[in-house]
């Protein structure tokens, strides 16, 4: 997903809207509020993926962009327990 893209679908709802993505809880997967997000150089991370092969990774590495966007969430630091499984 390019910023572009994330950008249109966003403009569609309003501004005070949350933002939820997937996690793993241990059990299932289910919702989680997204509330961490961080903008890096691409090349501050594509290291992390050299040596790592994977579906993911070969995407990853697909990246051209000079940024990217993280979107995250502290949904594991809020109950060790959900995700001690």
């Amino acid at each position: 997903m390019t910023a572009k893209e994330l950008i249109d679908k966003l403009s569609e709802v309003a501004p005070d809207t949350e933002i939820v993505g997937g996690m793993w809880n241990g059990r299932v997967d289910t919702y989680t509020v997204m509330d961490k997000l961080h903008v890096f150089q691409y090349d501050q991370i594509y290291a992390d993926f050299y040596g790592t092969p994977g579906a993911f990774d070969d995407k990853m590495l697909q990246i051209r962009s000079k940024d990217v966007v993280y979107i995250g969430s502290m949904f594991e630091s809020y109950d060790s327990r959900v995700v001690a499984d």
